[in-house]
Order: C-alpha cells, then sequence, then structure tokens
C-alpha cells in the first residue's frame, strides 16, 4: 500500500469511531431508548363459585312474533330496463339511472351462475357526488327516454337517456 491508501484509511477508521459520538453532541442522532417496563395486565378472580339460577326458564314457551309493516321511502315506482347483448347482461334502474347488475354471458361460477360484476349493488353505480357531497346521483329518480322492459342489443345500436328534474326545474 502506498502512502496515501494508508492515510485515507486512517481517516475512514477516526471517522467511523467518532461518528456517532459527534451526532449526539449535535443533536443529529438520538440513542434508541429502552422499552418501558411490562405492564401486568393479568385479571384477579375472585373464588367464588357461581350461584346457578334458581328460576326454570321454558323453553317451550309460545312467542308470537307479530311482523312490522315497512313503509317505502318513496312512492315513486322505480323501473328496470335490461339490455342483452353477445357477452354481458345489464340491468339499468330509474333509480339512480345506472347500472344496478352486470352479469357476464361467457363465464360462470363454478354453480353455472354468471359471474356478477356488481355484487350485492344496493344502489345505481357509479356514484357521482355534487355541491360538495350534498348531492347523490344515485340518491334521486330518474325518467328514462325509453319503457321498462328487456331490450336486444345485439344487432343493433342501443340508446338509453335518463333525464333528473330538480324541484327547483333544474335538469341533469
Amino acid at each position: 500500500m502506498d502512502k496515501k491508501s494508508v492515510i485515507m484509511i486512517g481517516i475512514l477508521v477516526v471517522i467511523v469511531i467518532f461518528y456517532f459520538p459527534i451526532m449526539e453532541e449535535l443533536g443529529l442522532y438520538n440513542p434508541a431508548e429502552p422499552p418501558p417496563p411490562p405492564v401486568d395486565t393479568t385479571q384477579q378472580i375472585d373464588n367464588q363459585v357461581a350461584k346457578p339460577l334458581e328460576q326454570v326458564v321454558d323453553t317451550q314457551a309460545d312467542i308470537k312474533i307479530e311482523p312490522e309493516v315497512v313503509q317505502p321511502l318513496d312512492s315513486a315506482v322505480y323501473d328496470t330496463i335490461v339490455v342483452k347483448t353477445q357477452k354481458y347482461s345489464l340491468v339499468l334502474s330509474t333509480f339512480g339511472g345506472g347500472p344496478v347488475s352486470i352479469k357476464l354471458n361467457d363465464y360462470n361460477y363454478r354453480d353455472t351462475n354468471n359471474i356478477e360484476m356488481l355484487p350485492l349493488a344496493t344502489k345505481a353505480t357509479p356514484e357521482a357526488l355534487f355541491a360538495g357531497g350534498t348531492f347523490s346521483s344515485s340518491d334521486v329518480s330518474y325518467i328514462s327516454s325509453l319503457q321498462p322492459g328487456e331490450y336486444d342489443a345485439t344487432n343493433q345500436n342501443f340508446e338509453l337517456t335518463y333525464t333528473y328534474t330538480s324541484p327547483e326545474g333544474g335538469q341533469l
């Protein structure tokens, strides 16, 4: 080794030895703090024996359950339009003005049902929010340009328009 290499190795050794004390002194390095002592989380159990219930419950008692009457949220009727193509079946709803079901025709689950692309959809998808999130496009009723029913779009173009008219008269 020549003189320059020995000097460089010596400088590197000095830097490695004094690096951490110098960084601690400058406040740029904080040594790891020891972990806090473990906290005892065991419960103390009383040595009392549980007393058996003195009252016997009759399991054969007649329990009458009356069904509740559920009122619909809106009195409006929501129509659906089914569009069938070669690749999928699409169900559109006037409530939300969008798809609520998309089933692929060429692909099946193991139980031979068509694959549902919008499983458990409760609203029209996708949902668009306006006015800072106070107006949702999937929470309003639209008017369809077509009558409810099933339409075949395998050999011809299919066109559908949903229109929403606000109480103030504006349209979307």
